[in-house]
């Protein structure tokens, strides 16, 4: 068996996303990701400085995953400008599922089954217009 059949995602850097923070309601009755101390402390400290941040090239799941381990409430991280809709609605998923790769799948097929929906609507739309069209 090779090293390869062992992972759960093909080899490299780029098939791979991030694990989700877990998700718990707070005191509040808010949804929010638990928080890493070790970033808060240095968001805290100012060592970690959000702004500074938002003007480098990092990658769109990094910048998912700092604001997951902030803390941010669940609809906070979903206002995010770059927070996808494949993660959002995957985080949330993924209380509820095994892993974060299912919740991942899970989240991608909802939002096709939403696609087709509104795309079928357009389409009866369109087909009933043509059929009331005096041309």
């Amino acid at each position: 068996m090779t090293d390869e059949n062992l992972l759960d995602f093909p080899k490299g850097s780029d098939s791979v996303k991030h694990p989700f923070q877990p998700l718990y309601i707070d005191d509040h009755g808010t949804l929010r990701f638990k928080q890493n101390e070790i970033i808060n402390y240095l968001f805290e400290t100012r060592k970690l400085d959000l702004n500074e941040i938002a003007a480098m090239p990092f990658p769109v799941e990094d910048r998912e995953q700092i604001a997951q381990m902030l803390g941010y409430s669940h609809s906070g991280f979903g206002d995010l400008s770059y927070v996808t809709n494949e993660t959002w609605y995957a985080s949330r998923n993924a209380s509820k599922f095994d892993s974060s790769l299912q919740a991942r799948y899970n989240a991608v097929c909802n939002e096709l089954a939403e696609l087709k929906k509104i795309i079928k609507q357009h389409r009866d739309d369109f087909d009933n217009l043509l059929a009331h069209d005096e041309d």
